[in-house]
Formats: structure tokens, C-alpha cells, sequence
């Protein structure tokens, strides 16, 4: 191991991942040319440095800058002033990082405009153990969406951080070193998981409890993502998300609800299983049928900002409230259930499935 680089590492207190090019194009310049780049047509580099090239100069030009949008200048400050983040991004299936170092330079460019450029330490994609770090063993924590460059949030002493996990897998270090209670682990590995790992995961735990998947991968209807079955007594219709909203939980239970008006002749027991990568909701209230009859009548009353009542959703909610009633007074032909995270987690433990969990994001 490179103590220089471990000791980098190690200090770091911050993250960044950065998008280099639309759709990555100009990953392959970078990585190859040990540098980082970025391309602001509307932010030339004479205008950011005309005040000299210290931090505080550099600072004041680009906050002049007059047509830049306030999240833009915040990119560029980083760009051109951080020095002691770890820098990230994805490319080639893998992750990929570095520290930046040395100032600034910026060149035409045909296709972006002008590309600023900074050197780097040079760019890996291994762990300072030798371990390649692939995307599809990380997960999804770093949810980046779309953006230039965005940060890596949280605290090293966290293990349910983001930046936490980031700088052990660099060191290639345990990612669960400060969590010790079973489950608690396990909640912090189904954080970790992305959506198509969440439904892998999520049809391994419903195989330990003698389901097995009667649908086709990628086959099923737009709201069900998998459908599985135990022998010929049960059938089980389970939707994932990454997130458990109360918007998704009430069109879930719609949609068991008009399962059950028009499944008379379904003789097996049937259920239906909203998955969710989430801890319940706070400010929603839990994602069961209380918690979404309540939240329904506080939209009908009109409690929620926003909620404006026009005839087609007053019927909406009506219909919402009317399945819940009869979810819950057990009179329905199915039966309707949330399964969040601590759920999840406590499910895994007891199934024995935490090592198939560390395999992949632990």
C-alpha cells in the first residue's frame, strides 16, 4: 500500500464525484491524461484568473462571472480551489478516483468549448489492496443523478454515510467496522443496495421463505416487478422501489384492490408486497393502511400544500379510503403488505442472508 496516498485518503474529509463530459465522453481524455476537466463555455478561464491566481482572487472572479448560475460558481470554486478532496467518477463499469493538484489551464475545444483542465495524482480503479472496484459491487450509494460535479456526503466515524463507505472501499477496508449489532448491519448493506440489487435481494429472501419467482425478468406488468409463488397455495405480487412514498403506496394498494374486484375465480391465497429501500417516512406517517388512510383524509381535507381537489381526485382519494376499509376489516380476497428497510433487515438476519449481503455491498 501507498502510505503517501493512504495517508491522503485517509485525511480526506470531503468527496466529489465529477461527471467528466456529457454521457462521460471526456472520461477517457481524463483518466488517461491524469487530469480533471470540465467545460463552461460561459465562464471563460482569463475572466476567472483576471484578479490573479491565489484562492481568494480566483474566488472573486468567478463569483463575477455574470451570466453563471450560483450552483455553476459553486462547481467551478471546487474545481479550481479544492486540494485535499477525494475526486470520483464512473466510467468503464468502474469507479474511478483521485486527488486533484497544480492550477489551472483551459484550451478551445470544438464539440465543449473550452475545457479547463487540473492535474491529478493519477486516476485508479483498484482499492489501495489491489481490489477492482466495480460498479455492480458498490451498489447504489452514490446516487448522483445529473449534474457536473456534485458531493459525496457524511462523516467517516458513520458507516451509514456515503463518504464513509467511499473512503473504506478505497482503502480497502471493512465498510462496517463501527456497526455492531446483526441488524443494524444489515440495514446499512440494504442502504447500500441499487435497484436492480434491491429486486435481486429481495427474490433471495422471498426464495428462504419458499417462494419461488413464476415470472419472467423484465416480463411483468408495468406495476409488478416480480410474481412468485409458494406450491399451489400462495401467489405473491411484489412492486420495489427505492423509495417508499405514500404516492407509491396508495397506487399499489389500488392496484390490489382492483385485483381483488376482479379476481373472483383465483382460488389460491393471494398477497401483495410493496418493497421499499427506506426507512417509513416521517413526515407521512408509516406506510401501512393506517398511515395511508390518515394521509388520504388529510389531502381530502385539504391539510397538504398543494393537494388542490378537483372531482376526479376527490374520487381518487374516495377509492383509496374505500380499499383500505376493506384491507383492513380482512374482508378482501388479498391481503396487502409494505416492507421497508429495518423490516428487510430484520428479515435477514433471521433468514441467514447478511453473508449474501456482505458479499455484495458490505
Amino acid at each position: 500500500m501507498d502510505k503517501k496516498t493512504a495517508g491522503l485518503v485517509d485525511g480526506a474529509r470531503r468527496a466529489i464525484y465529477i461527471q467528466l463530459g456529457s454521457q462521460s465522453q471526456l472520461a477517457e481524455r481524463a483518466i488517461n491524461g491524469n487530469c480533471l476537466i470540465v467545460a463552461y463555455p460561459d465562464a471563460p478561464h482569463d475572466d476567472i484568473i483576471k484578479h490573479g491566481g491565489g484562492d481568494d482572487a480566483v474566488i472573486d472572479g468567478i463569483n463575477s462571472l455574470p451570466s453563471v448560475s450560483s450552483k455553476d460558481k459553486g462547481v467551478l470554486r471546487d474545481f479550481y480551489t479544492e486540494r485535499k478532496a477525494i475526486w470520483i467518477t464512473f466510467w468503464d463499469m468502474r469507479l474511478w478516483w483521485t486527488f486533484a493538484k497544480g492550477g489551472v489551464t483551459a484550451q478551445p475545444d470544438a464539440i465543449e468549448g473550452e475545457l479547463k483542465r487540473r492535474g491529478t495524482t493519477g486516476w485508479s480503479c483498484e482499492s489501495l489492496r489491489g481490489d477492482m472496484l466495480y460498479l455492480h459491487n458498490i451498489g447504489g450509494v452514490f446516487k448522483i443523478g445529473k449534474g457536473t460535479m456534485r458531493p459525496v456526503h457524511g462523516v467517516p466515524e458513520n458507516d451509514e454515510s456515503r463518504f464513509s463507505y467511499l473512503r473504506n472501499l478505497i482503502l480497502g477496508e471493512k465498510t462496517l467496522g463501527r456497526t455492531n449489532d446483526e441488524v443494524e448491519k444489515a440495514k446499512v448493506m440494504i442502504s447500500r443496495l441499487d435497484g436492480n440489487q434491491l429486486e435481486w435481494f429481495t427474490e433471495v429472501l422471498f426464495n428462504e421463505m419458499e417462494e419461488r419467482r413464476v415470472s419472467p425478468v423484465g416480463g411483468t406488468q408495468k406495476d409488478i416487478d416480480m410474481v412468485m409463488e409458494k406450491g399451489n397455495r400462495t401467489l405473491t405480487f411484489i412492486q420495489v422501489k427505492g423509495r417508499g412514498n405514500v404516492g407509491n403506496w396508495a397506487q399499489f394498494v389500488r392496484l390490489a384492490y382492483r385485483f381483488h374486484k376482479t379476481a373472483a375465480g383465483e382460488s389460491r391465497r393471494v398477497k401483495f408486497c410493496f418493497v421499499y429501500n427506506e426507512s417509513p417516512p416521517k413526515s407521512q406517517g408509516n406506510l401501512d393502511l393506517s398511515g395511508l388512510a390518515a394521509f388520504t383524509k388529510r389531502i381530502q381535507r385539504g391539510e397538504i400544500r398543494g393537494a388542490k381537489m378537483d372531482a376526479e381526485h376527490q374520487g381518487f382519494y374516495a377509492d383509496n379510503l374505500r380499499a383500505v376499509k376493506l384491507f383492513e376489516k380482512g374482508e378482501s380476497k388479498v391481503s396487502v403488505q409494505s416492507l421497508g428497510r429495518e423490516e428487510l433487515a430484520r428479515m435477514a438476519v433471521k433468514h441467514g442472508l447478511s453473508d449474501w449481503l456482505r458479499k455484495r455491498v458490505g
